[in-house]
Parts: structure tokens; sequence; C-alpha cells
């Protein structure tokens, strides 16, 4: 893709209110886990996960409806993935808010 703003629609299809809770939820409840769960491997971090999922993506369900009442809306949008994170080096002008 050409322009940062630009969306494919084929990439992003069918990627609706579900796709964006499930993401949402995951990155909400991960982010709590990691300062809870300091020293937790990522293999019990997934198993949790797996236990608490369907309330946590419900919840962000709430969460995005409510939002939606008031008037905000989000959407997915397709980006390409940084293949190696390690050799990458950001300046302040480089940082990529939408992570």
């Amino acid at each position: 893709m050409s322009d940062a703003n630009e969306v494919s629609s084929e990439n992003v299809q069918g990627k609706g209110t579900g796709a964006i809770a499930k993401t949402v939820a995951r990155v909400l409840w991960s982010q709590q886990w990691r300062a809870e769960n300091p020293d937790s491997d990522a293999e019990t971090r997934r198993a949790v996960w797996k236990e608490v999922r369907a309330e946590e993506i419900k919840k962000t369900r709430k969460l995005i409806k409510s939002l939606e009442n008031s008037g905000v809306t989000m959407a997915m949008v397709a980006r390409e993935r940084k293949k190696d994170k390690a050799s990458d080096t950001q300046d302040d002008d480089d940082l990529d808010l939408q992570d």
C-alpha cells in the first residue's frame, strides 16, 4: 500500500465489530496481565487467556457498543507488519502511533 491512510478492502473485508472487540480485549487484558504477573511465562499467559477470553470479549463488545452510541467509531485497517523488530530503530519523527 502506498499511502498509510489507504485501506485495502480485500484485507479488511469482514472484519467488523467482532474482530475489533477481540483485538481490543486481548490488548487490554494482556497489558493488565503483564502488569500483575511480570514473571509469568507465555504458556501460562495463553492458558489463562483461553479461560477468560469469552468474558473479556463480551465486556469489550459492550464497551464498543457504548462508544458507538456516543458517536465514536472504529475500523480495522490493513497494514504491513515489520518483519525484524530487533533491527528497527525509531527516531521521534518515525514513531507510528497506530501501534
